[in-house]
């Protein structure tokens, strides 16, 4: 009668365990598919920096994309840059993107002038001349 008491408790204290096992993996699984579902497609990470894959700057519905790629140039809030032949922004046209996809209108600083612009518009950069965001962070490509 003892023996089969042991026997009893085992099985329930297995039975419980199996369960937990189970309610474990569950969870598991759930999260792995959440951390799935949140990385962004079509993204490369190469040193710690990620570039997107895709170089368009507006979808097929007309909503503006923010992408980032290894050639991107960024411009930071109120910090100027000087633009020269030996970098980092060299003289040239390049492509005005803004880093928020819900802003369209972009502000930036070019030496004195601030211009508007919107997310694409290019602009022209001559060598010794400075540029910067004066609001939000921009991409130039």
């Amino acid at each position: 009668m003892k023996d089969l008491a042991i026997v009893i408790i085992l099985a329930v204290v297995a039975l419980i365990l199996l369960i937990a096992v189970i309610v474990l993996s569950v969870k598991y699984h759930q999260q792995q598919k959440a951390i799935r579902a949140r990385k962004a497609s079509e993204v490369n990470e190469e040193k710690g920096v990620r570039y997107s894959v895709n170089e368009t700057i507006v979808a097929e519905n007309g909503e503006q994309e923010v992408s980032f790629l290894k050639q991107d140039i960024i411009l930071k809030p109120r910090q100027l840059q000087l633009v020269t032949k030996e970098g980092p922004i060299l003289p040239g046209k390049y492509t005005v993107l803004s880093s928020n996809e819900h802003q369209t209108e972009i502000n930036i600083r070019i030496d004195l002038q601030v211009k508007t612009l919107h997310h694409g518009d290019e602009i022209v950069l001559a060598e010794g001349q400075q540029v910067g965001a004066t609001t939000t962070t921009i991409i130039l490509r």
